[in-house]
């Protein structure tokens, strides 16, 4: 298995990874990779299945988000939108 580095050039590639992926993603990036973090935004999680709240299934997984994932919660609403998690850019290259 090529972990991905058969994909990619010798300068590797930039990734976007959220917030909340974040436990499961990063450990497999720096296992495998030379990883820099060229930005870290906060965006709008634009889920409304999910970020509405109005049925049992939608607020489990804001409960669960906001608990295990780093979901940040505004009230009142930031920017017109409640649920909120945070991009990194990265810039992984291949070790040397």
């Amino acid at each position: 298995m090529c972990s991905g580095r058969c994909t990619i050039s010798s300068a590797g590639h930039a990734s976007l990874e959220s917030s909340l992926c974040d436990g499961i993603a990063r450990p497999w990036f720096d296992a495998h990779w030379q990883v820099d973090t060229l930005e870290v935004l906060e965006v709008p999680l634009k889920v409304y299945a999910v970020t509405s709240g109005l049925t049992r299934k939608s607020q489990a997984w804001l409960d669960f988000l906001t608990a295990e994932e780093g979901l940040a919660l505004y009230d009142p609403p930031k920017k017109g939108y409640a649920a909120w998690q945070r991009l990194e850019i990265l810039r992984c290259r291949p070790r040397t």
